[in-house]
Formats: C-alpha cells, sequence, structure tokens
C-alpha cells in the first residue's frame, strides 16, 4: 500500500468508529450542529480563517515566488547540467 493513501484510510476509520462510538452512546450529531451557538461560532472561525487567508494569501505567492527563483530554478539548472555533463561523456576504445 503507498504511504500517502495509508494516511487517509486512517482518518476514515477513526471517522468510522467515532461514528460507532457517538450511535452506542446515542449522541444526535446533527442536533449539535445545528446549535444556534455552534453555527454562530463556526460562522465566525469561517469567516476569521478567510480574513487571514486573503490578507497571507498574495505573501505567500511572492514568497513562493522568490523561492522558485531564488532556490529552485538554480537548484534544478544546476542538476541538469550535472546530469547533461554526465551523459555527454562517453568513453570509446
Amino acid at each position: 500500500m503507498a504511504q500517502g493513501n495509508s494516511g487517509l484510510i486512517k482518518i476514515f476509520l477513526i471517522i468510522a468508529v467515532g461514528t460507532i462510538l457517538l450511535a452506542t452512546f446515542h449522541v444526535d450529531v446533527r442536533s449539535f450542529f445545528n446549535n444556534p451557538t455552534v453555527v454562530k461560532v463556526s460562522t465566525l472561525l469561517w469567516q476569521a480563517g478567510h480574513s487571514v487567508w486573503v490578507t497571507v494569501n498574495p505573501y505567500l505567492h511572492k514568497v513562493w515566488e522568490i523561492m522558485l527563483q531564488y532556490i529552485w530554478t538554480p537548484v534544478t539548472n544546476r542538476l541538469n547540467l550535472i546530469n547533461e555533463a554526465a551523459t555527454s561523456t562517453s568513453v570509446s576504445l
């Protein structure tokens, strides 16, 4: 099994076991999420998270461009040059 898929499977298993446990103790999850207080708090958190993302995203984009320009591109160019030199060198007898 691929390593990346095992985390997703674990999450599904945890959700399934959690749902079974809640059903065993007769906990009504739907009424919990329909509670007006929970709706207010979740809406507030969603709006705050969205505001932070909208504010921070342009700066993250600039950092990503700088990282690509000064780190990723030079490293990959250097590796390509090394690879080309290694493959172009041949020994003939």
